[in-house]
């Protein structure tokens, strides 16, 4: 003989049934919630700094790094403070009144491909742009007057 199944336990399983998938839903929509967080903090700036007496950068959240002020950029032993978001970054916009490019300021960023620089640069110093494989065309501002060694190598 098969189980007797009073009424009411009926409507009490289906109604733990429903529970059960109303309460996974919730969990559901939470983990996804929490996955999208990290882009939401993406979306505000990455990371910024100090590169220059009077200058200043930001990464953003399109991968953008932007170099602002005016005078030289300091020289760096082998990468800018921003190469641990190199990752991340795909442009460089270099503001008005910015007058040098610094020794390693951009090398090995190999995922960027577009830089815009002002006419306001007159020197781009060694190893600069050394390592960018994905940079495919560069604008260098007529008034530049120095490039240093191996500024573009492996461009």
């Amino acid at each position: 003989m098969g189980a007797v199944v009073r009424r009411g336990e009926r409507h009490r399983t289906k109604g733990v049934k429903i529970m059960k998938k109303r309460l996974l839903s919730l969990l559901l929509a939470i983990v996804m919630t929490c996955t999208l967080l990290p882009t939401a903090v993406w979306a505000e700036d990455w990371g910024s700094g100090d590169c220059g007496d009077n200058m200043t950068w930001v990464l953003d959240g399109d991968g953008t790094l932007t170099i602002s002020g005016s005078g030289e950029m300091y020289d760096y032993g082998s990468a800018g403070p921003w190469q641990q978001y190199g990752v991340y970054m795909r442009k460089i916009v270099v503001g008005d009144n910015v007058t040098s490019i610094g020794r390693y300021a951009f090398a090995d960023l190999e995922l960027v491909t577009e830089v815009q620089l002002p006419d306001s640069v007159t020197k781009i110093n060694d190893y600069a742009f050394d390592g960018c494989t994905d940079l495919a065309t560069f604008d260098i501002p007529s008034n530049v007057t120095h490039i240093g060694n191996y500024a573009f190598n492996d461009c």
